[in-house]
């Protein structure tokens, strides 16, 4: 790969996205599904939630909108679907070869119409990655709450991971 082309920032995200197939595809449909009742959702919930703002991102033209998502059931209660939509995901981050400002709007007060934002594409691959980090984190914290076996570096951030292998214990 051409180093002047090369951003790192889709490796990245594809590491993320292929540790959530790996673990979506250990589960059942009931286990994807399951509330908990704890009031934070469903493991399908953050996968579909995950999965909407790679799609706001790469599926925008002109300005990426994360506030203006489907919301698709079908995507956070059917884990075949979701699978699907996570594999489609690393297909478009990998035909990302350079990159280029972009416009933004997210909501970020409930009583102000969100506005464009100036930022560029790997700006916003990094917005992502740290979303879905914290997505994971929550999906980590179900995922032992149901007694199923998970990853220690599941949802966990690369900085903490970093900084973990620099101090001993």
């Amino acid at each position: 790969m051409n180093i002047d082309t090369y951003i790192p920032e889709i490796h990245d995200n594809n590491v993320l996205i292929n540790q959530l197939v790996e673990f979506v595809n250990t589960l059942s449909e009931q286990q994807f599904n399951d509330s908990l009742d704890m009031g934070c959702g469903t493991v399908g919930a953050h996968v579909r939630h995950v999965i909407e703002h790679y799609q706001s991102l790469l599926n925008a033209n002109g300005t990426i909108d994360y506030d203006n998502r489907p919301r698709n059931a079908f995507i956070e209660t059917d884990k075949s679907e979701a699978i699907s939509a996570l594999n489609t995901i690393t297909l478009k981050l990998n035909q990302i070869n350079t990159d280029k400002q972009v416009n933004v709007l997210c909501s970020t007060n409930l009583l102000i119409t969100a506005t464009n934002t100036l930022s560029s594409l790997r700006r916003e691959l990094v917005f992502v990655h740290s979303h879905t980090t914290h997505h994971m984190a929550i999906i980590r914290i179900l995922a032992l709450t149901m007694k199923l076996p998970i990853s220690l570096d599941f949802g966990k951030a690369a900085s903490t991971q970093k900084f973990e292998q620099h101090v001993q214990f």
